[in-house]
């Protein structure tokens, strides 16, 4: 797959975004968040916890927008799905930057994805494929997320097999015995404690 061209604009890369940049898609839905994107990466304060001990927060400014975007998330989403994804995804999400104040495009997608989280999908573990790009617009910044549904192939990410409900067990006498003194714990015999004899 080729490279999104450096003088593409935002317009044309929703464009091709509409085409779908995921393999083996079923299902997508959209959902946009207006406003200058945020990351939480680095962003945790330290206060002091009522039995002494220092405790991490997250500050509210952060939490408001990461509880915004995952209520959109939620009514897209039971609208368009009825419940959150059980399937495979891929995202991709755009980061349309409003000012271009330093920010590491790899420390964004974990305020999006923690806020997808039993939204869009069940859980991030289902995440498989994810396309991630930047781009600049000073009267519209937002972020623009793509949901798919991807069916993988059984070679490209196996199943986990079910256990089996019946289990063969050796029964014969010497694995028994074995398995018996394992259960009690038996401990290792010593020998008699025999005091010395004192010499006259």
């Amino acid at each position: 797959m080729d490279c999104i061209g450096r003088d593409i604009t935002p317009a044309d890369l929703e464009g091709q975004m509409e085409k779908g940049l995921c393999f083996n898609t079923l299902r997508s839905l959209s959902i946009e968040m207006p406003g200058e994107p945020i990351s939480k990466s680095n962003r945790y304060g330290i206060r002091q916890a009522g039995n002494g001990k220092r405790a991490f927060f997250l500050p509210k400014r952060y939490e408001d927008y990461e509880t915004q975007l995952r209520n959109k998330a939620l009514i897209i989403a039971k609208r368009e799905w009825g419940a959150p994804s059980k399937a495979w995804i891929c995202l991709t999400i755009v980061y349309v930057y409003g000012s271009l104040r330093h920010k590491d495009l790899p420390n964004l997608p974990k305020t999006t994805t923690d806020a997808l989280n039993h939204a869009a999908y069940e859980d991030d573990y289902q995440i498989h494929e994810m396309h991630l790009v930047r781009m600049y617009d000073k009267a519209n910044p937002r972020v623009i997320i793509t949901v798919d549904e991807i069916e993988l192939p059984e070679e490209a990410w196996p199943t986990k097999k079910q256990k089996p409900t019946e289990r063969q067990v050796d029964t014969s006498p010497s694995t028994t015995k074995l398995l018996r003194n394992t259960r009690r714990g038996t401990k290792r015999r010593r020998g008699p404690n025999v005091k010395p004899s004192r010499v006259s």
